[in-house]
Formats: C-alpha cells, structure tokens, sequence
C-alpha cells in the first residue's frame, strides 16, 4: 500500500521576496561597523588630567563636556572643532598630526572627518 504524499504549497513570489529582503537586511546589520578614524581625547582636569573624553567615530558631532585640555592622535582622519555642541558654527580645523594641548579650551563639540 502507498503512501499518499500531500503536495507540498509552492510560496508566492510576494512571499518569497520578503523573505529574501529580511535575510538580506539582518546579514546587512551584521556586517556594518562604525567607521573609526583620528582619535580626539578631551581631559577634564588642567595638564591633560582628569576624566576623559574619548571620541574617534567619524563624521559624529561629538559633544565635549571635559575642556581642561585635549588630545588629537592622528592616524589620517582630520578633525574639526566647532564653537557650538550641535556643530552648527564654523569648524576649526585641528592640525593634521598628533599633539596635545593641556591648557583649558571653549570648544563644544569634535567631528572626526573620514571622507
């Protein structure tokens, strides 16, 4: 005696492609990485001491909350400082190499530029 087989439903193509863009999607969200550039460290204290700030995700308006000095190490990406926390003044732009400045500073907010 055979075995009756029920045939199996054949998905819609509406179906199928949703499924396709919701696998794509995940396997999207897997591989995207913040891209990191420069490294600006802002320091709370006078002399670069103190709590730190540490911002080197690129094209981030990065608000500064410490401003008794900071940091810039270079690894090719420039930075921007600006006078308002929204990046919304005109940048100034960082010298393109590392140094630091241990004095207290005004600026409100960092954008590393890795175009």
């Amino acid at each position: 005696m055979a075995i009756p087989v029920t045939p199996r439903r054949k998905r819609s193509s509406l179906h199928r492609a949703a499924l396709v863009l919701v696998v794509a999607l995940v396997a999207a969200a897997l591989l995207v990485e913040v891209a990191e550039g420069s490294t600006f460290i802002a320091y709370g204290g006078p002399g670069c001491t103190g709590t730190e700030q540490r911002f080197s995700a690129c094209g981030v308006c990065h608000r500064i909350n410490q401003h008794g000095g900071y940091r810039l190490v270079y690894t090719g990406q420039p930075a921007a400082i600006f006078s308002s926390a929204e990046c919304l003044s005109e940048p100034g732009l960082l010298p393109a190499e590392s140094f630091s400045s241990c004095f207290p500073f005004s600026g409100d907010a960092v954008v590393i530029r890795c175009d």
